[in-house]
């Protein structure tokens, strides 16, 4: 609740700097000159964006258990919905939870991938940044941004690590926390490790790991690539290299708290990153809305499209922990712990 409110307060502050002083005849001025066709080619972009993300992560899942695209192409843009919906990024919990409910895989060890994907995208804006730094485009704190987030995300390799390595150490220090309380809560923190455990030792396939971060380069790639679109239908006069630019200040950004639906910090990250380029408030406020209300648009439709399908009950970290005979278990045997 309070990272929800933090999050409001923060893109409110945002968007309150973003609009002030803003000459809104200037902004409907450069709407109305949007060359239009451009936008079917972004959702064309967009919608391979989205088979590059749920394809990545069918690879990332293949070492725990096979799964289709059937199944995960439609649990992904139901859960992307729930990421735009959502505050403080707790739509991430979404696929985990209804992957969980389709196939016999622990949530939390599915959430182990959804957090190995989130160490790749990183790594993936990590190389952008060195690529754009050869051209001297992009301000110092952009870089410090990059080197803040390099350290969080090696803080977080380097505790999946330990628990694929020393899984024990980390099982005991859950008990010393949680033995105070009930058994079913020491139980559920034992499933929760074990299981989430199994999920982090996808790092150990070296192969998966590659193609899951070629997938990466191509999926941000790809969010580049609908930057520059829109540099078009805007008549932007900057080049690719804007559109990486873009996509380094909107991701590193948003992993700060924000509104549902990023409203507010995604405008402020688009005005502050085309400055840099020399366009103005007005028109990178215009490029801002319409890209955001394109984004929504086609999250929003392709998610209520498979809503229906998606079988959702009651939610557990605890249970669902893979049985011997589990299809999973082969891979990495996880019995249940004995209280």
């Amino acid at each position: 609740m309070k990272k929800t409110i933090l999050g409001i307060g923060i893109s409110l502050i945002l968007i309150l700097w973003v609009l002030w002083r803003v000459e809104w005849k200037l902004v409907w001025g450069s709407l109305g000159k949007v060359h239009w066709p451009y936008i079917f080619l972004y959702f064309f972009i967009f919608l391979i964006i989205q088979f590059l993300r749920s394809f990545r992560w069918e690879i990332l899942l293949r070492p725990l258990l096979p799964v289709g695209q059937k199944t995960l192409f439609p649990i992904t843009s139901v859960g992307l919905l729930a990421l735009m919906i959502l505050p403080a990024r707790s739509g991430e919990l979404a696929r985990p939870y209804l992957l969980s409910q389709k196939k016999p895989i622990a949530m939390s060890a599915a959430l182990a991938t959804i957090v190995v994907e989130r160490v790749l995208d990183v790594l993936t804006i990590l190389v952008f940044i060195i690529l754009v730094s050869f051209s001297d485009i992009l301000p110092a704190w952009v870089n410090r941004a990059g080197y803040i987030a390099m350290a969080l995300m090696g803080g977080i390799l380097l505790f999946l690590i330990l628990l694929i390595g020393r899984e024990q150490w980390v099982t005991n220090i859950a008990e010393m926390l949680f033995r105070p309380f009930s058994k079913r809560m020491l139980e559920i923190s034992r499933n929760f490790i074990c299981s989430f455990s199994l999920g982090a030792k996808i790092l150990i396939h070296w192969r998966v790991m590659t193609n899951a971060f070629i997938l990466s380069l191509a999926l941000w790639g790809g969010v580049a690539l609908l930057n520059f679109i829109m540099f078009f239908a805007f008549a932007f006069p900057v080049s690719l290299t804007a559109a990486f630019v873009l996509v380094i200040i909107v991701d590193l950004g948003l992993m700060i708290p924000a509104a549902p639906g990023f409203v507010g910090s995604f405008q402020f990250l688009c005005v502050v990153g085309l400055a840099i380029f020399g366009i103005g408030r007005e028109e990178a406020l215009s490029f801002s809305i319409l890209s955001h209300i394109l984004q929504i648009l086609f999250i929003v439709s392709l998610g209520l499209l498979f809503l229906p399908g998606m079988r959702i009950s009651r939610f557990s970290f605890g249970e669902r922990v893979p049985s011997i005979e589990s299809p999973v278990s082969k891979y990495y045997p996880c019995e249940k712990p004995r209280l």
